[in-house]
């Protein structure tokens, strides 16, 4: 097990900026970053699935993915709150012991309750996960080096859009979803095991408390801001829940080609985070309004050309 960093011994190790070790607990983070968002991800591709299985609705079945967003918009702030001044690396194990266990119980899932419950407490794990990952992965990188550290963890959460999510779906249409989301847990546990032996103490110094919250609602751009990312992402995701079975029952498109659509997906993520990237600072505005008018036509247009898929494809 890695032990703490003291002052003397952090400005070493961050100064050899040149030695692969230094990067070792920014990797295990960005295999858990992408770990957390392949899970997230995972049921919107096998919501077909998993409704048969369950003998429900596909309707019905896309609340375990409604929750779950919810859970998550909901429970950030007061968990975040609630675990704030917890030592990092301990809070990230414990977070990681729960997620991998509500996957591992997955194989003997045979409701819909089951399944929602075992989500939900995923979603629990998730609500923290992401409000200590940042901060983790710029204190964690070699000295000079934080943006890379960032673009790491980032990376990790992007790739499991890419990567993650199509092979997690196709993994669960040759195996069945159950043991798709079974092997998650078992790479969480990997990856569990990877944290536990390289990523050193990290002591919560800059935690925040439930006095602060009063002060953020006091500025009307942040508030705006929070409203108007909450609307955009609920209502995009809502949409993306049940993009599966749009493409199979009214699209006709295969399990196969739908697989290569979350491929494509997850590629065009990276191509609107790149371009965003070097236009949010010249363009603010434009940068935030035009790929909102694109997700509202694209919504809009999304089920008379979801008719068309097998032409494109």
């Amino acid at each position: 097990m890695t032990k703490p960093l003291g002052n003397k011994e952090n400005k070493e190790n961050k100064e050899n900026t040149n030695g692969y070790k230094i990067w070792l607990p920014t990797i295990g983070l960005a295999f858990a970053a992408f770990v957390f968002n392949t899970s997230e991800f995972l049921p919107i591709g096998l919501l077909p699935n998993i409704a048969e299985s369950l003998h429900e609705t596909d309707s019905q079945t896309g609340l375990v993915i409604t929750v779950y967003a919810w859970v998550v918009a909901l429970m950030s702030l007061p968990l975040t709150i609630l675990t704030a001044k917890l030592e990092r690396r301990k809070l990230l194990i414990a977070l990681l012991i729960i997620f991998a266990a509500s996957h591992l119980v997955v194989l003997a899932v045979n409701s819909f309750v089951q399944l929602m419950g075992a989500r939900i407490c995923v979603a629990l794990t998730h609500s923290i996960f992401w409000s200590i990952m940042t901060p983790l992965a710029a204190r964690t990188a070699p000295m000079g080096k934080m943006a890379t550290g960032l673009a790491a963890v980032s990376g990790g959460s992007i790739l499991a859009t890419i990567l993650g999510v199509p092979l997690g779906t196709q993994l669960g249409y040759l195996a069945g979803w159950r043991e798709s989301f079974f092997i998650i847990g078992i790479v969480a546990l990997i990856v569990l095991v990877y944290i536990f032996y390289f990523l050193p103490e990290c002591k919560s110094d800059r935690a925040g408390s439930l006095k602060s919250v009063p002060i953020l609602f006091r500025r009307p751009g942040l508030v705006q801001l929070y409203v108007l990312t909450a609307i955009v992402i609920l209502g995009h995701f809502t949409a993306y829940s049940y993009i599966s079975p749009l493409l199979i029952n009214e699209g006709g498109l295969t399990e196969s080609a739908t697989v290569s659509v979350l491929f494509v997906f997850g590629t065009a993520g990276i191509v609107g985070v790149v371009a965003g990237a070097k236009t949010a600072v010249r363009f603010k505005s434009a940068t935030i309004v035009l790929p909102m008018i694109a997700m509202t036509l694209c919504l809009a247009l999304l089920t008379s050309l979801c008719t068309h898929c097998t032409l494109l494809l």
